[in-house]
């Protein structure tokens, strides 16, 4: 089973516990990189569609 949320839902999860989102990073693989987990991203798809996010947020107040 994989469970995600969309971003519109961690934003508001972000804003509902008192954080501001300042900046969403989508990793993207180097076209040189290599993959341990090809059952879960393949290197073209990867490329396409980050796999992995970085959320960078910031508490308010």
């Amino acid at each position: 089973m994989d469970f995600q949320l969309p971003y519109g839902e961690w934003i508001r999860l972000f804003r509902r516990h008192g954080f501001t989102v300042e900046d969403l990073i989508e990793l993207r693989p180097a076209p040189s990189a290599r993959t341990t987990y090809p059952w879960f991203a393949p290197l073209e798809w990867a490329r396409r569609y980050p796999a992995e996010n970085i959320w960078v947020v910031r508490r308010e107040g």
